[in-house]
């Protein structure tokens, strides 16, 4: 598996736009906080005797060659030049020159100004004497053959003459010497286009009018390119005398700043759609266009983003925005021309020029059915509140087997499909919904939003149908508002002319003081959510199908609540709506638990694998906190066979910690210590981290201090809930509980009036005497050593492996020798660039790969944690070297 692959799927795991929050007054008052001055008292004779017994169990001994290996490893990957990082981990090297490629072909709305554009002050204030020629008058004659599959007409010559703005064809040259009528005559504005032609007949040119379509070509290629070159540059001319000459201002249909492409270059145009035509201004106040289209019979559509954009894209956060902005393309097709690109910014945007474009084009499915008639009449009268249009047949009544669909679908099974659709929100609207039986209307809206996900043209027709069914005309038309609720935050209709309707339609209930006043104004706001945020993958869930049919969500902008575990057991409840995204609810939860932004502390959300109790699943920061909680029921109920209860679909999120920091230590929160010592808790019983069963009882002492206090009797219960919580697994299945219950008495004793900040420091002082504190630690087998068990540990530095039993340090490997790695032939794999000595064969190779075996799940968590630690250690590098320079110039100051 390339390194590339890796990099596309977890490229979203990581929310880098909070590096843009870390000036703000909320983070500032986190990070900034000034710490409790500390108290200069002496360590007592105990905890010195503590960090004597960690100094001998955790301290690593490297031999020189481990530490040749490994010392300096951060400080080489950050200030390479070269980049290891991205060169390297990222992708290959091939890949390399790929995503170069890729990246300077992208385009930036912000990089192309205004005055690149701008008039010379030495230019004459007359644009059109730059573009219209008069002082050298256009005129061209010759004999052109006709292109046609006829022998016998291929074989004609005819005599052309264009003069006077007009084209005008002869039988010969003599015919128009004496003055004779042309056979055809027709006037440069009646020409469409003149285009290139390449057919079996050879290279010609193709003329288009309103009516006709001439094919000819000259006796040489040259004379072929003459033709169209002073044809093209007439209809130029006489398409910008036009437009300059109007004595009013152009009434364009629709005008914006956008992206022109074409053949591989890009400019910023001032576009206006006007009659058929698409007009490129350099600025908005010019009335003379450098250049325009015709657009009939022209072929509109979206441009899709491949398979190779999306894998060459780079994983820098510089360019997130660039894709972002690249998505929204429109393609605008002409026969025998090269294909000509609009780029704009918003997908709303996008739609709105495709449905003018489109209508520019004379496209044949424009017109559409009767309800689509009507929207576009009614948009184009931009008919107000009160209009009699809104009280039309179309829009109010109802039918319960509708038999023809309400926007053009043109496939059979789509159509019936839909019809099937409209059907079902008619039941949904006109069946009372009661609390006994709610559960009908949840697995009804369910099913009918399910179905119209999987298209765009059900997408529009659910839209129409539920236009109509809240239009007034329905006895319980609350009940349609509640199902127009669920659907708003998934998806907008495709269609810009339904796009219009929806919002009108939202918009003139809204300012009503009813019941369905108020789901129109949270449909409001969850429709323009979803047009900024984007649309959903999944279907809504059964918790957000809940809150929304069974209770009243309007009162709030933020319907659904959750709880979330954190590291010490407790739980924060975090709101969010259909649009909020996972690192949204992240960016929250730092602010509330008083952590750094997640970039720094490390930490992010996880879910409990469906799959496997206790064992937790990272989420994607750029995910919609809605879709993971549906694709968590999706799975568990696939797995399960069935409906799932209640009890048992509760989906549990969890705040982890994923990534340490060491060179972040001194910036640490006081929350972030105490989520810390927590986490390493847990490592403790879990048997990843090295302890003596001496340390591992003082250890044990110092917990039960910071959780209970002061030592008075211990009682079984609580015995037993230290020993579980607080000592290592493997240790407690071979000591003697009695001994261990006197040691830990005994150590618990010397700990009398210890702060809980005291008991954080030691532990924490303890525990960092150990080189893999932090790390994320995962179990494998590695194939090469006959199966046998180890540990992989991910820390700042690179990747570990480290024996089962006593995790000693068996080998390390930089980030910057990684080329490759993740799931293979359901394996895990790494690929390292190894160097040879200087003895070594000449057929060597300098790559080296390691196998390891481990669940599938772990694999993918593994692929996930170490693409997190590449991508983030050069921005946090970068970052941490801005902040001392910050630093260090307010101290010159």
């Amino acid at each position: 598996m390339q390194m590339k692959n890796v990099m596309k799927d977890v490229a979203d795991y990581v929310n880098l736009n909070e590096l843009f929050l870390l000036k703000s007054d909320t983070y500032s008052t986190v990070m900034q906080h000034p710490p409790a001055l500390p108290l200069h008292k002496p360590p007592s004779q105990w905890e010195m005797k503590l960090y004597q017994i960690a100094e001998r169990c955790l301290s690593t001994v490297i031999n020189e060659d481990q530490l040749a290996q490994c010392s300096g490893i951060l400080n080489r990957n950050m200030s390479d030049n070269t980049s290891d990082l991205c060169s390297s981990p990222s992708r290959g090297s091939g890949e390399s020159s790929r995503s170069s490629n890729q990246h300077k072909s992208r385009i930036d709305f912000t990089s192309i100004k205004e005055g690149d554009y701008a008039i010379p002050p030495d230019a004459s204030q007359d644009i059109r004497a730059t573009l219209i020629s008069s002082t050298e008058p256009l005129e061209k004659c010759g004999y052109l053959i006709q292109m046609t599959d006829n022998r016998l007409k291929s074989l004609k010559r005819r005599y052309f003459v264009f003069k006077n703005g007009f084209l005008t064809l002869y039988r010969t040259q003599k015919n128009h010497l004496k003055g004779e009528e042309p056979l055809i005559r027709i006037a440069m504005s009646d020409i469409r286009s003149v285009t290139k032609l390449v057919n079996k007949m050879g290279y010609g040119l193709q003329i288009t009018t309103a009516s006709n379509e001439y094919c000819y070509a000259a006796e040489s290629d040259r004379a072929t390119d003459e033709w169209i070159a002073i044809l093209t540059r007439s209809i130029r001319t006489a398409t910008i005398s036009e437009v300059s000459q109007r004595a009013t201002g152009l009434n364009a249909d629709i005008n914006g700043y956008v992206i022109k492409a074409k053949c591989g270059s890009a400019r910023r145009f001032f576009a206006s759609i006007v009659d058929n035509k698409l007009l490129f201004f350099k600025n908005s106040d010019d009335r003379v266009p450098c250049s325009h289209m015709y657009l009939r019979g022209a072929h509109i559509c979206d441009k899709i983003k491949t398979v190779a954009d999306e894998s060459s894209g780079s994983s820098d956060e510089q360019n997130e925005n660039h894709i972002k902005e690249f998505d929204h393309t429109i393609s605008i097709e002409i026969a025998n021309v090269d294909p000509v690109y609009i780029v704009l910014r918003s997908a709303e945007e996008k739609d709105k020029w495709i449905y003018f474009l489109e209508k520019a084009a004379n496209d044949a499915t424009f017109n559409g059915t009767a309800f689509e008639t009507l929207m576009q009449r009614m948009m184009t009268q931009n008919v107000n509140d009160e209009d009699s249009l809104w009280n039309d047949v179309l829009l109010t009544i109802c039918e319960e087997k509708p038999k023809v669909t309400l926007t053009t679908i043109l496939d059979e099974t789509l159509k019936k499909k839909a019809l099937e659709l409209g059907r079902a929100c008619f039941m949904f609207t006109s069946v009372l919904m009661r609390p006994t039986g709610v559960q009908y209307h949840i697995d009804l809206a369910q099913n009918i939003l399910t179905t119209a996900m999987s298209s765009d043209l059900l997408k529009n027709e659910l839209y129409a149908n539920l236009i109509k069914l809240t239009s007034g005309s329905m006895s319980y038309g609350i009940q349609a508002w509640k199902l127009m609720a669920l659907t708003t935050p998934l998806f907008t209709p495709r269609q810009y002319s339904l796009l219009w309707l929806l919002r009108r339609h939202i918009e003139r209930w809204s300012g009503k003081r009813c019941d369905e006043g108020n789901f129109a104004l949270y449909c409001l706001r969850a429709f323009n959510r979803c047009l900024k945020a984007h649309g959903r993958t999944e279907r809504p869930s059964k918790l957000e199908a809940i809150s929304i049919l069974t209770r009243d969500p309007t009162s709030t902008n933020m319907p659904h609540s959750i709880p979330v575990l954190l590291p010490n057991n407790e739980y924060q409840i975090i709101d969010f709506d259909g649009s909020t995204l996972i690192g949204d609810c992240l960016s929250t939860l730092c602010v509330k638990c008083g952590l750094r932004p997640a970039l720094l502390s490390g930490y992010a959300l996880y879910v409990e694998d469906p799959l496997e109790r206790n064992s937790y699943v990272l989420l994607k920061g750029k995910q919609k906190l809605c879709d993971c909680i549906s694709h968590w029921e999706r799975e568990l109920m696939d797995n399960k066979c069935g409906r799932v209860t209640d009890d048992v679909a509760r989906i549990k999120l969890s705040l982890r910690q994923r990534q340490y920091w060491s060179h972040l230590v001194f910036s640490e929160t006081p929350m972030e210590r105490t989520f810390l010592v927590h986490r390493m808790a847990n490592e403790i019983v879990a048997g990843r981290v090295p302890l003596s069963s001496e340390l591992a009882e003082e250890l044990a002492a110092v917990y039960a201090q910071l959780k209970y206090g002061n030592m008075g009797k211990i009682s079984d219960e609580q015995f037993r809930e230290i020993i579980t919580t607080y000592y290592p697994s493997k240790l407690l299945d071979v000591c003697c509980e009695r001994l261990l219950r006197l040691n830990l008495e005994t150590n618990w004793s010397q700990l009398r009036d210890t702060s809980t900040a005291d008991c954080i420091r030691i532990i924490l002082v303890v525990l960092r005497k150990w080189r893999f504190f932090g790390s994320f630690v995962t179990e494998a087998r590695m194939k090469m050593r006959n199966d046998e068990s180890l540990f992989i540990a991910l820390n700042d530095q690179g990747v570990h492996l480290l024996t089962f039993r006593q995790l000693d340090l068996i080998r390390s490997i930089p980030y910057h020798r990684l080329v490759s790695f993740g799931g293979y032939h359901n394996d895990f794999m790494l690929t390292i660039e190894r160097v040879l000595p200087p003895q070594a064969h000449p057929e060597e190779t300098t790559r080296e790969r390691l196998t390891f075996s481990m669940p599938t799940r772990n694999i993918d968590q593994l692929t996930c944690h170490l693409a997190e630690y590449i991508r983030c250690q050069k921005l946090i590098w970068k970052l941490s070297i801005r902040s001392s320079r910050s630093a260090h110039n307010f101290t010159n100051c």
